[in-house]
């Protein structure tokens, strides 16, 4: 393979993988907000409120 081949691959892989990993850590950071966000607030899921008004 040429030299010039060998950059679009590489390129074209660094692409994927950066177009896969972002929304995956967004997705984690949203997921661990909710957590934490539930957990201040002594919920049990999204429509149910914890504690004695549960």
């Amino acid at each position: 393979m040429s030299l010039e081949l060998t950059f679009w691959w590489l390129l074209a892989i660094k692409l994927a993988v950066a177009a896969a990993v972002v929304p995956v850590i967004g997705m984690v950071i949203g997921y661990a907000e909710m957590k934490l966000s539930a957990h201040m607030q002594s919920r049990l899921g999204p429509y149910f409120a914890g504690g004695r008004f549960g």
